[in-house]
């Protein structure tokens, strides 16, 4: 059989994807689940899905569609209620590359990742929506925590814009024989008058925490569950780096980065604790955790094999390692000079090495709620 060779194009997924065990083909017009969704507007994809804007014929309302690959469908089985993703409804579809597990949520925004880098001046989230967000998230959290689940793989590409009025930006369209690929690609919506909208009014938007590939449910009488977690290593903890433990203190470390970065403007403008380049070794992630935070508790710090090649047996950095300051500052755009303190000391209490003794969600969401005033 001859192998088919596509050109891949800027911001689309490639044709690639399209094959047995793989994406679903789908056009515009399309419906599914028994005709009840119908596919209006591609808002995005990523590596095991795709996601689109449809009309829910029964609901009569804007929501969004997230169709798994058909190898990612087989393994599928208070406070802050309201930064949480709406589930509302899932389905399996049958398509000509295998079963699709597709799952429906309310219609959303973009995420605070690449999605905002041309809209906002200076390619930075504004004051009012970075300080209010920041606390969002922890509340967000919370309530995660609060239902014994652990999210897992916190970052920005999992925060997402919300408005209430989002529906009210798309209009309704007006559909062949089933192939491997779909007749056409579909470029993802146009985000300027989504964002445009949650400029308008703030104090309508908000954001939503999403993605619950990598969540789990914890035992509150345990310390955590030790299984591998599939999701950027540059933000793990070192009891996820050393033991493969997974508990909500994981949560608050990776949400202390998150938070520092969101407050020190986003995208080009933001920095984060522990800093680091995408898909790094654990070597790497260990090294700038030492230089950001300090020496690693025993036995990690024994356990910790190529730590000679980095440091000294007091953790000061060997010859032509190149050392940071030991807590990033925020911007001052975004934390008032007499805020810092407070807040600085809410993350150090967020990366304490031991998961037992860091803050826990509800207290970082309590100490924190200041910023949104």
């Amino acid at each position: 059989m001859t192998q088919r060779i596509y050109v891949d194009y800027p911001g689309i997924e490639s044709l690639n994807y399209y094959c047995v065990e793989g994406y679903h083909p789908v056009h515009l017009g399309d419906t599914l689940n028994s005709g009840r969704y119908i596919v209006e507007y591609k808002l995005g994809q990523g590596t095991y899905a795709t996601v689109w804007l449809v009309w829910d014929t029964h609901q009569e309302r804007y929501v969004s569609l997230k169709i798994n690959c058909a190898e990612a469908s087989k393994y599928s089985s208070g406070r802050g209620k309201h930064y949480i993703l709406k589930f509302i409804d899932s389905f399996t579809h049958e398509g000509p590359n295998g079963s699709h597990l597709c799952v429906v949520t309310e219609a959303l925004g973009p995420n605070l990742t690449e999605d905002v880098y041309d809209v906002w001046e200076d390619e930075a989230i504004p004051l009012q929506f970075a300080r209010q967000f920041a606390v969002q998230v922890a509340q967000g959290v919370e309530y995660l925590h609060s239902c014994n689940i652990v999210h897992g793989d916190l970052h920005l590409g999992n925060v997402i814009y919300h408005s209430p009025a989002l529906g009210s930006l798309f209009k309704s369209r007006e559909k062949t024989k089933e192939l491997l690929v779909p007749q056409y690609l579909v470029s993802r919506l146009s985000i300027d008058a989504i964002l445009q909208l949650i400029a308008d009014d703030p104090s309508q938007s908000h954001i939503k925490l999403c993605d619950f590939g990598e969540s789990s449910f914890h035992d509150p009488a345990s310390m955590g569950a030790q299984r591998k977690l599939n999701c950027p290593r540059v933000y793990a903890a070192p009891e996820v780096i050393f033991d493969e433990l997974v508990s909500p203190a994981l949560d608050v470390w990776v949400m202390g980065n998150l938070l520092h970065y969101i407050l020190s403007g986003g995208q080009e403008m933001g920095s984060s604790v522990i800093s680091g380049r995408p898909n790094p070794t654990d070597e790497e992630v260990l090294k700038n955790i030492v230089l950001a935070l300090g020496k690693l508790p025993n036995p990690w710090w024994q356990r910790w094999e190529e730590r000679r090649k980095h440091f000294d047996e007091e953790a000061r950095p060997a010859e032509g390692v190149r050392g940071i300051s030991r807590l990033v500052r925020t911007s001052k755009a975004y934390i008032k000079e007499e805020e810092s303190e407070v807040f600085e000391k809410v993350l150090w209490g967020m990366f304490d090495y031991n998961p037992r003794m860091r803050l826990t969600s509800r207290e970082v969401a309590n100490r924190l709620e200041w910023l949104a005033s």
